[in-house]
């Protein structure tokens, strides 16, 4: 039997889905130039997955997600037990992505410098702070995953830049363009030590 709380459930997470193939989109786009065929990339904060998915469909690379929180499916997963380090190796990995993750994170630099741990380079994409993010972290977050820590800690471009400039890091700004029909100002780096 199908309640009506279910059906608000199963609702919910078809949008969520939908929505996060239009947001898969974006991130194909902007990190076309840097994943290619047979690199060894890891999804930290992948989530359900969705976005680990289509990177992997579309590039062919070697991909694993992690999370702190247990609900990917369909893709190679590992689950991050503890908070204060990722369960890899060092240099495990030629690439990470944070893919909307550092948002959620209460210390981002201790996530960043673990993050350059396992890999050679990280690959970063950030909503900017404002409407859509509180609207798509506060509401949609909360509907489809109630678990999920609503930090909230966007910067802005220069915020980043001043960030990876006070832990000595190299980065460059990825330049993408939105699709005009895409209503969230978002921006991407690569950083690397």
């Amino acid at each position: 039997m199908v309640t009506k709380c279910s059906r608000c459930s199963l609702i919910a997470s078809e949008n969520n889905m939908f929505t996060q193939k239009i947001r898969g989109y974006v991130i194909l786009l902007a990190f076309r130039d840097y994943l290619r065929k047979d690199l060894k990339v890891i999804d930290i904060g992948c989530g359900n997955g969705i976005i680990t998915k289509l990177i992997k469909n579309k590039f062919n690379c070697d991909i694993i997600g992690t999370d702190i929180l247990d609900y990917a499916k369909g893709i190679k997963y590992k689950k991050i037990t503890n908070p204060d380090r990722l369960p890899f190796k060092d240099n495990s990995f030629e690439c990470a992505l944070l893919i909307d993750t550092l948002h959620h994170t209460k210390n981002q630099k201790k996530l960043i410098m673990n993050t350059l741990r396992v890999s050679k380079e990280v690959l970063i994409y950030e909503t900017a702070p404002g409407f859509w993010a509180w609207f798509t972290d506060v509401i949609l977050n909360y509907i489809t995953n109630k678990e999920m820590d609503r930090t909230f800690t966007h910067r802005t471009i220069k915020g980043w830049s001043n960030f990876f400039d006070e832990l000595n890091l190299n980065y460059e700004r990825i330049k993408f363009k939105l699709p005009l029909w895409y209503p969230m100002p978002q921006f991407a780096f690569r950083i690397w030590k």
